[in-house]
């Protein structure tokens, strides 16, 4: 199992999309991790590893899935850090709130919750 094209796939879809690298290269680097925890859970069958394994894939589900919400969250971050956005506490909440209001409209049971 070669993550590199889906890894690839994923940068440039970020790239595209304007996120910063950096914040790109974290992202990805916390989706390698949980898919190694989830290919060394299931290389091994037993009842424990079963639990990580899938513990380890609702993880990698999750956080792939979320990839575009903090891509925009990291998004805001910039615009403001750019002064496109104004540096404001009550348009942070705002976004914050319409954001989040649309990752758990969109994903349902598999969206974060704080």
């Amino acid at each position: 199992m070669t993550p590199a094209p889906t890894f690839a796939l994923t940068v440039l879809l970020w790239r595209l999309a304007g996120a910063p690298a950096e914040w790109a290269n974290v992202q990805l680097q916390h989706l390698a991790r949980a898919q190694r925890r989830f290919v060394e859970s299931a290389s091994c069958p037993s009842p424990q590893r079963a639990d990580g394994a899938q513990q380890a894939l609702g993880d990698l589900l999750q956080g792939a899935l979320a990839l575009p919400f903090d891509a925009l969250r990291a998004q805001h971050a910039a615009a403001v850090q750019a002064g496109a956005w104004p540096r404001s506490l009550l348009e942070s909440q705002r976004f914050e709130q319409h954001i989040g209001q649309a990752e758990r409209l969109m994903l349902g049971p598999l969206a974060r919750s704080v």
